[in-house]
C-alpha cells in the first residue's frame, strides 16, 4: 500500500466560478444539499472530471479538482495497492474539501499499459461473495477479478473515509496511517500549492517523531455527503465500495456515478443491492461503448443494476432497462478493435459510416468526459457519438 497526501492552498481561486456563475463554495453547498436518488448534470460533469483524471498522477489530479469546482484548501490523498501475483494494481483519490462537508472518492480505471489490469478484468469466473469482511449476508456472485481486486484496495480506503467522517484531516490521516504499516512505501507529506518548485512547504506532522492524534471515538460527524466515482474497471469498483460501506458512511453517501462501468455481478446480486443503492446508482454508456457489455454471456449470467444513462445530442439521458451482455468475449474483441480502427478510416468514408453494435472507441476517457462537460465549461455542441 502506498499513500500520498496533498493539502491545496486557501487562496487558490477556481475557474470553476466562471464556468459555473457561482462561488466554489456554492458548488460544494450544491453538491452536499443535493437530495439522493436524483441524476444531476452538473454534478455527472464534475465527477466525470475526476473519475477520468484519476489515471493521472496526484498532483495533476489536484489542480483540475480545483479548476472544476472542488476549490482550494481541499485535502487530496492518494491510495495505491499493487500485488502484481494477485493481478492487483489500482489508484484511488480522495477528496476532503476545506470545510470538510464534502467527500469525493475516484478510483482509477484499467491502464492501457498495465498487465496487472488486464488480467485481472480477464478473471471473469465469479465467486460467492460471502466475506465477513465486506457484507455481513450472502449477496449473490460476484466477477473474481473484481472481487479480489476490491478486496486489496477496500481496506485502506474505508480507514481514510473514517477520518473524513469524523473531519478530521485525512492528510494527517495518511500520515499516522504510513506510521502505522512500516511495511508499506511511505510517500505521505504536507505540501503547499501542488508541490511546485518554489513554494513553501507546510510543517509535516510525524516527522519529528510526532504523530498527530486519531480523532476521538464519540467525535460528531462531520462529513455530511460522499460520492464515489470512476470509469471502466473504476466504476466497477465503485459499486462494491458502496456494497461495503456501513453505517454511518453508508447514510452519508449520496450518489456513485460511473462511466463505462461493466457488470459485476449477476442477478442475486442486483435484487440483494438495488434497494439498498440503486436509487442512487447512476451508470453513463456513451454511443455503442462495448465494455458495459461485459463479461459476456458464455462467461456468466452477470447483469446491470442502478439507473442507466445513455449519450445523446442533448446530453445524458436516462434509458428504461440496461443493456444486454454480448455473446461472447472474442466477438466483441473483434467488433470493439474493429471499432477504434474505424475512427481513423477518414479516407474510407463507407467504413467510417458502417455502424457497428458496439465498439472500443466508444469507450475511451474522454468521450465521457466530452460529453459530461462540454455544455457547462464552454457552452459547445455535445460531440458526435457512435
Amino acid at each position: 500500500m502506498r499513500i500520498e497526501a496533498v493539502r491545496v492552498r486557501k487562496d487558490v481561486r477556481s475557474s470553476a466560478s466562471i464556468a459555473f456563475a457561482r462561488p466554489v463554495s456554492e458548488n460544494i453547498d450544491y453538491m452536499v444539499n443535493k437530495p439522493e436518488g436524483a441524476h444531476d448534470d452538473l454534478i455527472a460533469g464534475l465527477l466525470a472530471v475526476a473519475s477520468v483524471y484519476a489515471y493521472s498522477d496526484i498532483y495533476t489530479f489536484a489542480e483540475t479538482m480545483v479548476e472544476t469546482g472542488l476549490g482550494g484548501g481541499a485535502e487530496i490523498v492518494g491510495i495505491a495497492n499493487a500485488i502484481p501475483e494477485m493481478f492487483v494494481d489500482t489508484n484511488a483519490y480522495l477528496i476532503q474539501t476545506a470545510d470538510k462537508r464534502l467527500a469525493v472518492l475516484s478510483i482509477r480505471g484499467t491502464r492501457m499499459t498495465n498487465i496487472s489490469n488486464w488480467f485481472g478484468d480477464a478473471s471473469i469466473a465469479s465467486v460467492m461473495y460471502t466475506t465477513s469482511s465486506f457484507v455481513e449476508t450472502f449477496a449473490g456472485r460476484i466477477h473474481g477479478g473484481f472481487l479480489q481486486i476490491a478486496s486489496v484496495m477496500m481496506p485502506s480506503i474505508y480507514r481514510m473515509l473514517k477520518y473524513a467522517l469524523k473531519g478530521y484531516s485525512i492528510c494527517a490521516g495518511a500520515v499516522r496511517e504510513n506510521a502505522k504499516f512500516q511495511d508499506c512505501v511511505t510517500e505521505a507529506s504536507w505540501r503547499g500549492e501542488m508541490n511546485r518548485p518554489g513554494t513553501e512547504r507546510e510543517e509535516e506532522p510525524g516527522v519529528a517523531g510526532h504523530l498527530p492524534p486519531l480523532p476521538p471515538e464519540n467525535a460528531p460527524n462531520k462529513l455530511e455527503a460522499l460520492y464515489i466515482t470512476g470509469h471502466s474497471l473504476g466504476g466497477a469498483l465503485a459499486v462494491l465500495m458502496a456494497a461495503t460501506l456501513r453505517s454511518p458512511l453508508s447514510e452519508k453517501l449520496r450518489g456513485i456515478y460511473t462511466y463505462g462501468q461493466p457488470m459485476v455481478g449477476d442477478k442475486r446480486t442486483a435484487e440483494r443491492y438495488q434497494p439498498k443503492f440503486g436509487h442512487k446508482l447512476y451508470r453513463h454508456i456513451y454511443g455503442v461503448d462495448v465494455i458495459p457489455r461485459l463479461p459476456p454471456l458464455t462467461m456468466g449470467r452477470f447483469v446491470h443494476f442502478g439507473k442507466e444513462f445513455a449519450s445523446s445530442h442533448r446530453g445524458w439521458v436516462p434509458r428504461s432497462g440496461a443493456v444486454t451482455p454480448v455473446c461472447t468475449g472474442t466477438g466483441a474483441a473483434v467488433l470493439g478493435l474493429f471499432g477504434l480502427l474505424q475512427e481513423q478510416l477518414i479516407g474510407v468514408p463507407s467504413l467510417q459510416r458502417l455502424p457497428l453494435p458496439y465498439s472500443l472507441a466508444d469507450h475511451k476517457p474522454l468521450n465521457y468526459l466530452y460529453m459530461s462537460w462540454a455544455d457547462f465549461v464552454v457552452g459547445a455542441a455535445v460531440p458526435m457519438i457512435g
